[in-house]
């Protein structure tokens, strides 16, 4: 069973003959071709369609108390329905359009009507029919008040009868159609272009460029049969003819290469503008133009080319307006989707049902969300950063030498790995039966590169760093020096935050470090800044993250949230109003499995993200800051005590030490897995080969970075639950 955009766009295909809007026109071509509307008292041959003629009167003057919205509808006569405008009138006095019969319809009496307390529409509307339009409504009814569906949803006719004219002027039936309609009005048509003059329109519609000089003296000298077709042939073959064609796509898709908003940054969309225009020069059939931009991703073995044409759904305005609600604008750029695909693709405006049932076409507000539905559930942000930081969800289009330099990290990258799991199975198989029978106890395998007790601040506000040599930690005097776990702690108002400027944890993907600290959560903190080391402001921070949500403990490393990030989460909520240990530890292997995230010496935690393509960035110091970050919830109340940080990946083993605040431990305390993973951990030339993949991650993050990218859909592993949303605010779902 195809997904369900994937199932719309195939729908709206196989069930449309025509998806723009001159469907319209063809219909009503269709059904009465080249007709016009005779003159007020000579119409007793016009045929009157429903769809063409009498609905645009309805929509206009009735349907605004008896059409499709409900909330509107007092009476509850539906005259957009065929069963209510052939049915009994509410007040039960006849047929509201009695087929055959104008004089007998309750609707065409109170359209005639005197009565200022009758006549429709009423006379405080100041909604009027004209003597002209009454009449077309008398017809209709006359002709036997046929209903016919609202005409989006109407295929065209597949044959059009053509004018019967014999006459040298009609050379195509395209032209019979026009002559037609021509003699009616009394005109005669214009003689042949000069050949200049025709070369210069046909070019003009062809390519928007008018043409040559040399191009109109080869023309003027072809004296061919076929000079005409050459021309049309070459122009069509002219990558201009698909740059000229694509501007109305563009101008229907909302295409532009700027996000819009405040700031108004520049917008990655061209790659989706060569796109149509390629397609466009390589004749792409419609439907596979409409599939592949509405649904491209979704398309079994998708190309690249088919997840770049879904750019289609992303070309709304964004914004990085600080203090926006980043849930509401993300509804707005759905609503974006679905208002677009109405116009673009089924000629239809939409935008009214998504606050109630549209007053005018059969669109209802649940039938608005049930399509929004669609386009609800990638990963996204309502907010972006700046233009360096594509918004997710994001497809990378390198070229060919960026590819290959790409490949060739990767491979050496793999390469370096698999050595890594042979050697970690030799040594195992090898060693690790000797080493475990001649050890009594483990301990830390190695000293912190750099420490803080926070017992006492210097007269400078820094705290002294118990490593010799190493950094102070700086800490405005905002946060105070509180009784801690060991000595004394350092607590936070929630809007200081204290730096531990210690180059050892920067935290780039393929940097081994680990930080330990004891911490206090304040009663009733569920969301809050516990560590980082990021850019940005509050529309989205890049760069690595230690945070509470909703309670539990994140681990991230983020390029932009959600979409491009590596993240980890705690599955327990963190305990508060007492002390516990925290240890947060990367092996630089640049991935999530390779973040480990210890609470008490527990590493008990779910991953959440693990997708980064390029590297996050950091902030603008080196090391690390706690407590506080620009416009967030910072840790307000909450306490630290003994901060360490460590130059390499930290072991279970050691994480429980240092929770337990223990030397060592026996060796028969300690169960054969974390045993094993600390006999790795001790293996000099085992350091090394971590160290040579770590090297080769950031050689992979570096190729990756001058990539090209562009925001596409794709959609999210979970979908979002879909409501209908009162009025059409974000915050108010109904049901």
């Amino acid at each position: 069973m195809p997904h369900r955009r994937l199932a719309t766009a195939l729908t709206v295909l196989i069930c449309l003959s025509n998806l723009i809007c001159l469907c319209g026109f063809a219909n009503g071509l269709a059904q009465n071709p080249a007709q016009e509307p005779a003159a007020p008292g000579n119409r007793a041959d016009e045929r009157v369609s429903f769809s063409r003629d009498i609905r645009p009167l309805l929509a206009d003057r009735c349907f605004i108390c008896h059409g499709p919205d409900g909330t509107a509808n007092a009476s509850g006569l539906r005259l957009d329905l065929a069963d209510a405008g052939m049915g009994e009138s509410p007040s039960g006095a006849g047929p509201v359009f009695a087929p055959g019969d104008a004089a007998s319809s309750i609707a065409w009496q109170r359209i005639t009507s005197d009565d200022d307390a009758l006549i429709m529409p009423p006379a405080d509307s100041h909604l009027k029919l004209s003597p002209d339009e009454q009449q077309t409504i008398r017809l209709w009814i006359e002709q036997g008040a046929r209903y016919e569906g609202h005409w989006a949803f109407q295929p065209v006719a597949e044959e059009i009868p053509v004018p019967e004219i014999s006459d040298p002027w009609v050379r195509h039936p395209i032209d019979a159609f026009v002559l037609d309609s021509l003699r009616r009005e009394g005109l005669q048509p214009s003689g042949p272009a000069e050949r200049w003059r025709w070369l210069r329109r046909v070019t003009l519609d062809l390519t928007g460029l008018p043409p040559t000089p040399e191009e109109i003296l080869e023309f003027q000298a072809d004296s061919t049969g076929q000079a005409f077709e050459k021309v049309v042939e070459r122009l069509l073959a002219s990558e201009h003819f698909g740059q000229h064609t694509a501007v109305s796509w563009l101008d229907a898709s909302r295409y532009a290469d700027s996000f819009g908003y405040q700031s108004d940054l520049l917008s990655p969309t061209w790659p989706w503008r060569d796109w149509v225009v390629d397609s466009i020069n390589r004749n792409l059939p419609y439907d596979d133009f409409l599939v592949q931009q509405i649904a491209g991703d979704l398309l079994p073995g998708a190309t690249r080319e088919q997840r770049l044409a879904t750019a289609f759904n992303r070309l709304h305005r964004q914004t990085n307006e600080g203090g926006s609600v980043a849930e509401e604008w993300r509804n707005e750029y759905v609503a974006d989707r679905v208002n677009t695909y109405g116009t673009a693709v089924l000629g239809l405006t939409l935008e009214c049902a998504r606050c109630h049932d549209h007053r005018f076409d059969p669109v209802s507000q649940r039938d608005y969300y049930n399509l929004s539905a669609f386009f609800n559930s990638i990963d996204e942000s309502g907010l972006y950063l700046d233009s360096s930081h594509t918004p997710t969800p994001a497809l990378a289009l390198p070229t060919e030498q960026q590819l290959a330099v790409i490949d060739q990290a990767e491979t050496i990258l793999q390469s370096i790995r698999e050595q890594l799991l042979e050697f970690d199975q030799e040594m195992v198989a090898r060693k690790y039966p000797e080493w475990k029978a001649g050890v009594a106890a483990v301990g830390m395998i190695s000293p912190p590169v750099a420490a803080w007790s926070l017992d006492e601040r210097s007269d400078d506000g820094t705290f002294a760093n118990s490593v010799p040599g190493g950094k102070a930690a700086t800490s405005p005097a905002e946060n105070s020096v509180v009784p801690g776990k060991t000595g004394n702690a350092l607590q936070f108002t929630g809007d200081a935050a204290t730096e531990f400027p210690e180059a050892a944890a920067n935290f780039d993907p393929w940097q081994t470090c680990s930080v330990s600290f004891w911490m206090k959560r304040p009663e009733g903190l569920d969301d809050a800044v516990i560590l980082h080391r990021q850019n940005g402001t509050d529309v989205g921070f890049f760069g690595t993250e230690l945070v509470i949500r909703q309670g539990r403990m994140q681990y991230a490393a983020v390029r932009f949230w959600p979409g491009e990030a590596l993240a980890i989460e705690s599955r327990v909520e963190l305990p508060s109003g007492e002390w516990f240990h925290v240890v947060i530890s990367n092996d630089g292997s640049g991935t999530a499995e390779g973040m480990r995230l210890w609470i008490n010496g527990r590493d008990d935690c779910v991953v959440l993200r693990n997708n980064l393509y390029k590297a996050p960035g950091a902030g603008g110091f080196a090391g690390f800051a706690m407590g506080q970050r620009f416009r967030s919830t910072g840790l307000k109340s909450g306490a630290v005590d003994e901060v360490q940080v460590f130059d390499r990946a930290l072991c279970n083993v050691e994480a429980g030490l240092l929770a337990r605040q223990e030397k060592t431990v026996e060796v028969r305390q300690v169960s054969d897995e974390n045993l094993l993973e600390y006999f790795r951990a001790t293996i000099p030339e085992r350091r090394e080969l971590a160290a040579e993949v770590g090297k080769l991650v950031r050689a992979v993050f570096d190729a990756r970075q001058p990539v090209q990218e562009t925001m596409v859909m794709q959609e999210a592993a979970t979908p979002r639950p879909a409501w209908v949303l009162h009025r059409g605010d974000y915050d108010a779902p109904r049901d």
